[in-house]
């Protein structure tokens, strides 16, 4: 697509009085059907609003949102709409900063509230390249600024894309405080492909563990869910030995689009004191400082997972490194605080 060029909001530290004394309001709810990943989302509003500073802003009525959003997207083209975002900016009372993080392209979250007059902040899990069209748009047309990406690339590109200086990295995070973990000796389950199969792999795993007593559980469907509720998958994954995570450049290469990144699912597992094999996204070691995960051996995976489990002592030190690593440096807060720089959050 022909590069748009951006015009964001006036730089943070440079606010005029009668907004920069105001806090930042959070907008929560209205994402419409549920979805698991819905419970990241929580968790990291969690963590947002233990900040003093920030206050959860009032929610509107599902179909406000909705209507609200498809008066916005559903005109985008019609050349005497294409003003619309602006004029309402213009028109419409003064709201306080607004600050919504988002999952993928669910825009409809951010309205009506995107349309009143104030500084606008968004955090982006999911901002994969078929959404890029209509994620420059958005932030062009509400003038967000700052912009936070879970991915590291798909901040680079989307700041290429824009021309926009305020596109930030801002990682996946976890809240340790959420899950707990057993003992090693009485994990009961020995092996866990949650989300996301890498099918490759799995179908050499699956009947060779089966044949071995494995206790190994996986999806059975595209889409399916290993644990029904989030009780169960916190459950879950505190018995388990090995979590199996690929980035979704492995599993779902069309919809990545050539973008690698460290999702939740490896900090999850991390802060349950899993061993996780399978592939590390480059922007995870760069997190890190090293190689948290063990590289799966394709062509055997089976026969390395039950070297593993012959041998899961020499890989305590490991799991005990992640954990800690995870606690002092990967949290949701830790997100937060480096978030709140580019916010102007005291």
């Amino acid at each position: 697509m022909d590069q748009q060029v951006y015009s964001p909001v006036t730089p943070l530290t440079h606010m005029d009085k009668k907004t920069n004394n105001i806090p930042w309001s959070l907008i929560t709810g209205n994402e419409g059907t549920y979805r698991v990943s819905e419970d990241t989302i929580t968790e990291f509003e969690e963590a947002v609003l233990s900040d003093k500073g920030i206050r959860r802003a009032p929610t509107a009525p599902y179909v406000v949102s909705r209507a609200s959003f498809r008066l916005w997207s559903g005109l985008w083209d019609v050349p005497v709409m294409k003003s619309l975002p602006r004029l309402a900016q213009r028109t419409l009372p003064a709201g306080s900063p607004q600050l919504c993080i988002l999952m993928g392209p669910r825009l409809k979250k951010c309205f009506p509230w995107f349309l009143l007059r104030g500084p606008k902040a968004v955090y982006l899990f999911d901002a994969w390249p078929h959404y890029y069209p209509l994620l420059v748009k958005f932030l062009s047309d509400f003038t967000v600024d700052p912009v936070f990406v879970s991915s590291q690339q798909s901040a680079e590109n989307l700041s290429r894309m824009t021309g926009h200086r305020g596109i930030h990295w801002i990682p996946e995070g976890v809240d340790p405080c959420r899950y707990h973990y057993s003992p090693y000796t009485d994990k009961t389950i020995d092996l866990l492909f949650m989300g996301r199969r890498f099918e490759p792999v799995h179908r050499k795993m699956v009947g060779p563990l089966a044949e071995k007593g494995v206790t190994y559980l996986y999806t059975r469907e595209e889409g399916g869910l290993v644990f029904p509720d989030f009780s169960s998958f916190r459950e879950g994954l505190a018995q388990t030995r090995i979590s199996v995570c690929y980035p979704a450049s492995v599993t779902h290469p069309e919809r990545a689009a050539g973008v690698e990144t460290m999702t939740n699912r490896y900090l999850q597992s991390m802060a349950s004191k899993c061993l996780v094999v399978g592939k590390t996204p480059a922007e995870m070691i760069a997190l890190f400082g090293y190689d948290p995960v063990i590289a799966l051996e394709e062509g055997d995976p089976a026969g390395h997972i039950l070297d593993i489990l012959a041998h899961f002592d020499r890989y305590v030190p490991l799991i005990e490194r992640n954990y800690d690593a995870v606690r002092n440096h990967h949290t949701w807060l830790h997100r937060w605080q480096e978030m709140t720089r580019w916010l102007g959050v005291r």
